[in-house]
């Protein structure tokens, strides 16, 4: 019989990539809403957006909320990650990357500094972090991606048609 042993895990190449791109659950109605209004031009997601306020207005702002998240910040140009990465704190960005898949963790250390992504990748290395702290680090992220984005100082998703806030 076979035994796992503590740490094995690590040991094969591509496992923790593998496991961090895996779904977390099923889509709920709220993130299957968010990715139909998504796919809608600008113009009608925000007619849609209003409709559903009038209606359910707490609902409108889960749905709105859902229509980014933090996995979609990959599509940020780079201009509009350098203003982004300006406003986190590294420590905060180690944590909030902790469970993030592959290409947006390369996206973020290909719009770092070569010495300031090594620092990060040390940093996510020696700390865990809990699956609470990433979710508030994520959710403290796309915050600051809202609020740069309705300044005018980002462009969230890369066009301008993609996502309004």
């Amino acid at each position: 019989m076979a035994r796992h042993q503590t740490g094995q895990g690590s040991r094969l190449p591509g496992v923790r990539e593998l496991v961090s791109a895996m779904p977390r659950h099923p889509p709920t109605p709220v993130e299957i809403a968010a990715e139909l209004l998504g796919n809608l031009p600008a113009s009608q997601r925000a007619s849609a957006l209003e409709t559903l306020k009038g209606h359910d207005p707490k609902l409108a702002q889960r749905v709105e909320e859902s229509l980014l998240t933090f996995d979609k910040l990959a599509a940020l140009d780079a201009p509009s990650w350098q203003r982004l990465l300006r406003e986190v704190p590294l420590e905060e960005l180690a944590t909030a990357l902790n469970s993030a898949p592959p290409p947006l963790r390369e996206k973020v250390w290909g719009n770092l500094s070569r010495r300031v992504a090594e620092q990060l990748r040390e940093d996510m290395e020696s700390r865990g972090a809990t699956a609470q702290a990433v979710d508030t680090a994520q959710r403290h992220i796309l915050k600051l991606a809202r609020r740069l984005a309705a300044e005018g100082e980002i462009a969230l998703g890369g066009g301008a048609d993609e996502w309004v806030e």
